[in-house]
């Protein structure tokens, strides 16, 4: 009977850990990544080099696409350079990107400072917005009450209307049998008495305030009124005073000077000044209580009600 053969045990290659180490092949050096705006710089920096240049801020600009800056300390650089070994590549490389940063520096240095021009710009471009905002006269519809002082003293004892006012509407449509039949031009009504008003003749309205002067006729009168545009809220007025008056009084002049202030920018006006006088109510308000609140230390009060969060201190101060 043959005597069956025993497998030996296969005797390990390496008898130790250490003879392992040292006896496997040397690893290969893993490649960096290198973005991809690095192969164009490095080409052209290799081009310079042979023509006795260097490179310039602007050698960059075709790649960067935003102005984030990616910071490097310098223990970070160094220590990527020790990892990927330290040799003219990777030198070169960091090199770039240091340049590249300083670049993109520049970038957003350039950009604020095109923001702050626009900025400026713009605040220019609304308060000329503004003013030709208050020289566009309400073409559609407007109240002007209209104030002369001169015209109010003539009147000596005799009751007058204490709201004389000219009413511009720009259309006006006649009321017919048939049909409404559309009045061109831009009508006027100016009222200085209860019992008396001016009709005017249809007339040319301006777009823009601060032009001349316009003489328009009347209706039931003969002669004109004058009417002065100052801009789109404020206009000026000359009516005649055999017109203003049915017994004209000693010592008036032939025309009568109205100013006209509309009742939209009154309005407006009115609001703005009562949220004021509210806003101004409120912080004297609380400004008196908290004078009330305030007071000395006195040692009549104990430590409990000036200094523990639940005393009389604390909790009328609203802590």
């Amino acid at each position: 009977m043959a005597r069956k053969k025993h497998n030996k045990p296969k005797k390990p290659k390496y008898a130790t850990y250490s003879d392992r180490i040292f006896d496997s092949p040397e690893p290969q050096k893993r490649q960096p990544h290198r973005p991809s705006w690095y192969p164009r710089i490095s080409a052209l920096a290799e081009s310079r080099m042979y023509e006795g240049l260097q490179l310039v801020a602007q050698d960059f600009d075709e790649d960067i696409s935003d102005t984030a800056v990616e910071e490097v300390a310098p223990w970070q650089r160094d220590l990527a350079m020790d990892y990927a070994g330290i040799d003219d590549e990777s030198r070169d490389y960091w090199d770039f990107k240091e340049m590249r940063n300083d670049r993109k520096k520049d970038f957003a240095k350039m950009r604020e400072a095109r923001e702050g021009r626009a900025t400026h710009a713009q605040e220019r471009e609304d308060e000329v917005e503004r003013v030709l905002f208050l020289q566009q006269l309400n073409r559609e519809r407007a109240t002007y009450d209209i104030y002369s002082a001169e015209y109010v003293r003539s009147w000596g004892e005799r009751e007058v209307d204490s709201r004389p006012d000219m009413y511009i509407v720009a259309r006006v449509f006649a009321a017919r049998v048939v049909q409404c039949v559309e009045l061109k031009g831009t009508h006027a009504r100016i009222h200085l008495d209860r019992d008396f008003d001016i009709e005017l003749e249809p007339f040319a309205m301006p777009d823009r305030a601060g032009s001349s002067s316009i003489d328009v006729e009347m209706l039931e009168f003969d002669g004109y009124v004058t009417i002065s545009f100052i801009d789109r809220f404020r206009l000026k007025l000359l009516i005649p005073r055999d017109v203003a008056y049915e017994h004209v009084p000693t010592g008036i002049p032939e025309t009568i000077e109205f100013v006209g202030i509309s009742r939209e920018f009154k309005d407006k006006r009115t609001r703005r000044e009562a949220k004021e006088r509210e806003e101004a109510t409120r912080k004297r308000k609380q400004a008196e209580e908290w004078e009330r609140r305030e007071r000395e230390y006195s040692p009549k009060d104990s430590w409990f009600e000036m200094d523990h969060p639940e005393g009389w201190w604390a909790q009328n101060r609203g802590f």
